[in-house]
């Protein structure tokens, strides 16, 4: 896997990886904070951002895009989310995350896929976690190539996160292999 060359977004943080095999995939990982006065983030800035970004990336072949997007897709009255449906919808891609993510019962976080994709072999949630199974064929005889990216979050708890996902009951399920 390599990382890409970072992209410039003033309203979204983005992740990109893609593997280096004969079946090319891209994981795009985005987080929108919410907007505010202090940030002076609109939705309008993510939406031009954020659309053509993704018609760029969907022609690109395999993709998942996971992320906190902040939005509202569950509430069909809701403009933000329905703008977002459609776009996704446009670009022959679906959005996996059928149950709520957040406390107050909405799904602001989203798995994107292809909606013809063959690599997504299960996919499982938990209230703290979202496991996703895939099926990629990566060849070993290819260049390794090592990076690393962090995140350092003043409110993280590694020992709480430790103790939460050892809980999980989803954790301790035995999965099908092919």
């Amino acid at each position: 896997m390599k990382k890409a060359e970072p992209i410039q977004c003033k309203s979204f943080e983005l992740l990109v990886v893609t593997t280096i095999s004969n079946q090319q995939m891209r994981f795009l990982t985005i987080y929108r904070p919410p907007p505010s006065k202090k940030n002076k983030l609109t939705f309008t800035m993510f939406k031009d951002e954020f659309q053509n970004f993704v018609m760029e990336k969907s022609l690109c072949g395999n993709l998942i895009l996971i992320g906190d997007f902040i939005i509202h897709v569950e509430n069909e009255n809701d403009s933000q989310g329905k703008w977002l449906m459609e776009l996704f919808d446009s670009l022959n891609l679906k959005q996996n995350i059928r149950e709520p993510t957040h406390d107050g019962g909405h799904a602001l976080d989203l798995l994107v896929t292809p909606k013809n994709n063959s690599f997504i072999k299960f996919l499982i949630k938990s209230k703290n976690v979202i496991f996703l199974i895939t099926n990629l064929l990566i060849s070993s005889s290819q260049q390794r190539n090592q990076s690393q990216a962090e995140r350092h979050l003043n409110t993280a708890r590694p020992k709480t996160l430790t103790s939460r996902l050892l809980k999980d009951p989803y954790l301790k399920q035995k999965f099908p292999r092919k």
